[in-house]
């Protein structure tokens, strides 16, 4: 893996997730903007979760090093599991709130703009 810092990792993939929410910008009809605030609604929530997630294991381990995580589903098997499944949704699995914007301001995207000539 290139990135070593966990909250740099979550930090870059938030930034990757905003390439969705400026599509959606390219909406000009009403369904525009009911995808767009969708898409920045969950980029908002899923962020959030993890860097509330990466200051718990921060303040539990006083590092951010991802190398140094081993074992820690045996330590915290609760936070294991809401730290994957905030993964998961910031990856994009199905049925998960993330998957759900992005599809939406995709599906879109293609579709002719009724406001244009």
């Amino acid at each position: 893996m290139a990135q070593k810092d966990l909250k740099k990792l979550v930090a870059y993939s938030s930034i990757s997730h905003m390439g969705y929410v400026m599509l959606g910008y390219g909406f000009v009809h009403p369904a525009g903007d009911q995808r767009r605030g969708c898409s920045r609604c969950s980029t908002r929530t899923v962020t959030a979760m993890l860097f509330l997630l990466v200051g718990v294991i921060y303040d539990r381990a006083h590092h951010r090093d991802i190398e140094g995580f081993g074992g820690l589903a045996a330590v915290m098997p609760v936070y294991t599991g809401v730290t994957a499944l905030a993964f998961f949704a910031a990856l994009g699995l199905a049925r998960i709130v993330g998957v759900i914007s992005e599809v939406l301001c995709c599906w879109g995207r293609g579709r002719r703009n009724p406001c244009s000539p």
